[in-house]
């Protein structure tokens, strides 16, 4: 660690602790998402229960709706989205020093 190498591994395991805005919006939107779908799945088997479901049908009705909310594709959506983006900068002659000035653009 006393070593030039040894610095920059301590940098970059620096960098890895910290969240940047991109994944703090990420988590926000999945903890926004995650409560609206328990609320959603609670809804649904109030609902199938009410509409004479089985118990058994009711909570494979409810995870089945719950189960289609959840965003499986979106990660891979944001990292398309950058890629583009970097793209276009990179086209332009656009120099960024920082990443999270890429995530905010």
């Amino acid at each position: 660690m006393e070593t030039e190498l040894g610095r920059i591994a301590m940098l970059s395991h620096q960098t890895l602790l910290e969240s940047t805005t991109l994944q703090n919006e990420m988590k926000n939107i999945y903890k926004k998402v995650m409560i609206g779908t328990i609320i959603l799945f609670i809804f649904m088997i109030i609902i199938a229960l009410i509409a004479h479901f089985p118990l058994k049908d009711a909570l494979i009705f409810a995870v089945g709706i719950a189960a289609a909310m959840i965003p499986n594709g979106l990660p891979s959506e944001v990292s398309i989205g950058l890629t583009l983006a970097s793209g276009r900068l990179a086209k332009n002659n656009a120099l960024v020093k920082q990443l999270n000035s890429v995530e905010t653009l």
